[in-house]
């Protein structure tokens, strides 16, 4: 929706940086430590397929 309105995020919003180096960084700090809860839930889920967890 933002591209269709010619708008975008800038490096001083997000996890978007100037430089692709930490663009990176942001993304892989995301997925390995803020990933870690979902992947809890996923567990459970998976473990608990005849009775979702609670």
């Amino acid at each position: 929706m933002m591209a269709m309105e010619n708008r975008y995020v800038t490096s001083l919003e997000g996890i978007i940086d100037e430089a692709p180096e930490r663009c990176i960084r942001n993304l892989a700090f995301v997925g390995s430590y803020g990933m870690e809860e979902t992947d809890k839930r996923v567990l459970l889920i998976m473990t608990h397929k005849e009775q979702p967890p609670g």
